[in-house]
């Protein structure tokens, strides 16, 4: 599907060109949900808006399809190409069926006509994204995640074999970016199109990605599947600090606390009661130590901790109970 041969990307001006990586060479098959990510100023968004054909590249060549895109007519770009930015589009007085069939527009006649095809095409989109039921509305009313989902509908209707989003998720509250994750994962398998996503949801991005471009702010780019990712440890080699830490056994990123105490957790089993009666002692500094003096005792199925120490021995009904008593 796309297939990138030596590239080099940045900018430039009259006076000056400033390369943010160059000699990047990889290929992304066709019905596959992309991932980019990397810490800020790795030059993600540079790259996505390179090979979209938003900025020009400072060398190399984009293949999409065997076609070279920076050869072709901006309205050929168009129908190989879809692009949803950042920045909400705030157009005061469209619809939200006005504002989704803008995407037709490549495909329709000088006038802008839609075709009965055109609007069947304009129809499966806002069912595709949940917004069947909103065609009317306007689109200034509509919440953030609505707005997004409005957008997508708008890149599906332009109907290119390739959609890149970038940051598809910045203005929305953690159930709206699952949702839109989801929402893109499951387009890609119904559709076939391939998908690029440049984002900083690294833990969703991980459980939705076929495979994932890693961009290296001193390197180039790691490019393979998330388990991959992990196995090798490009991940924690390029996001750990001494404040935060990978665990790879959890695909997520936790803070690293600087332990000044010690304490010895046992239980009957290892259940979520455990899970995060260690965290809660971790996030307030302790150790866990089976060398502590300090010990605590969970009893999962009564849903109870007893504190054992030389200076405590007492069951506790909640962890908040545990840990107050633990303060005074």
């Amino acid at each position: 599907m796309i297939q990138v041969k030596d590239l080099n990307i940045g900018y430039k001006n009259n006076k000056e060109r400033k390369i943010v990586k160059h000699g990047l060479s990889f290929s992304i098959n066709e019905g596959e949900l992309i991932c980019l990510l990397g810490p800020n100023g790795c030059g993600k968004s540079t790259l996505l808006k390179t090979l979209s054909g938003l900025i020009p590249s400072l060398g190399g060549e984009i293949f999409i399809h065997k076609l070279n895109t920076q050869n072709i007519h901006i309205k050929e770009q168009a129908k190989l190409i879809s692009l949803v930015l950042t920045d909400q589009i705030n157009y005061s007085d469209l619809s939200v069926y006005e504002m989704v069939s803008m995407g037709r527009n490549p495909h329709t006649n000088f006038l802008g006509s839609l075709s009965e095809v055109d609007r069947t095409i304009i129809h499966n989109a806002l069912n595709s994204v949940n917004l069947s039921n909103f065609a009317e509305r306007s689109y200034l009313s509509l919440s953030d995640g609505e707005k997004q989902r409005v957008l997508i509908a708008k890149a599906l209707v332009q109907d290119t074999p390739v959609i890149f989003l970038d940051e598809p998720t910045a203005h929305l509250d953690l159930p709206n970016r699952v949702e839109i994750m989801l929402l893109l994962h499951n387009l890609c398998l119904s559709t076939g199109k391939t998908i690029i996503i440049s984002t900083h949801e690294l833990e969703l991005a991980l459980q939705i990605a076929h495979r994932v471009i890693l961009m290296d702010k001193e390197n180039g780019i790691y490019i393979g599947i998330p388990e991959e990712m992990i196995i090798n440890k490009n991940l924690q080699r390029i996001f750990e600090t001494t404040s935060v830490q990978f665990n790879p056994f959890t695909g997520s990123f936790e803070m690293h606390h600087n332990p000044t105490k010690t304490v010895n957790i046992l239980s009957q089993g290892e259940g979520y009661y455990t899970y995060w009666t260690k965290r809660a002692f971790m996030r307030l500094g302790y150790e866990i130590s089976s060398e502590s003096e300090l010990t605590v005792i969970i009893n999962e199925r009564q849903k109870s901790w007893t504190i054992d120490s030389k200076e405590i021995s007492e069951e506790f009904q909640s962890l908040s109970e545990l840990l107050t008593s633990l303060h005074k």
